[in-house]
């Protein structure tokens, strides 16, 4: 957040709020011992999606892909991002391909990894049409 110049006094309340933080887990009905929680957003918490859209926001700048998206209103396009959720956009192919593979790449240095799983690829052709005058 400080590369991204947000003011200090907001880095600090999100910092404190993610400060010791610990966690039980309950199994039939009993709780474990309290552990700290090292890393991670809260689940449920308004700021998460937001936070995490933060993170791998860093991991995009990184991947070095700004020309490589679909042209929207006169701007490239490479990504669509909500809480956990990415859609990689590309006119091409061999582009989308590149993109994958640096996101995976500059993911896997932040400790962030694409859940092959749930991968999907859907594709829209729109075949050119001659106008007759």
């Amino acid at each position: 957040m400080t590369e991204m110049d947000f003011p200090q006094h907001l880095i600090s309340m999100i910092a404190s709020l993610y400060h010791s933080q610990k966690a039980t887990i309950r199994w039939n009905n009993a709780n474990c011992e309290p552990f700290n929680i090292e890393k991670g957003v809260r689940q449920g918490c308004i700021l998460s999606p937001h936070l995490f859209n933060l993170y791998t926001e860093k991991i995009m700048r990184q991947t070095d892909i700004n020309d490589m998206g679909i042209n929207i209103g006169g701007r490239d396009i490479t990504n669509l991002r909500y809480a956990d959720d990415t859609a990689l956009l590309s006119d091409k192919i061999t582009s989308m391909k590149r993109i994958l593979h640096r996101v995976n790449n500059a993911g896997q240095q932040a400790g962030l990894l694409l859940n092959a799983k749930k991968k999907q690829r859907l594709c829209i052709y729109q075949q050119a049409k001659s106008l007759v005058m």
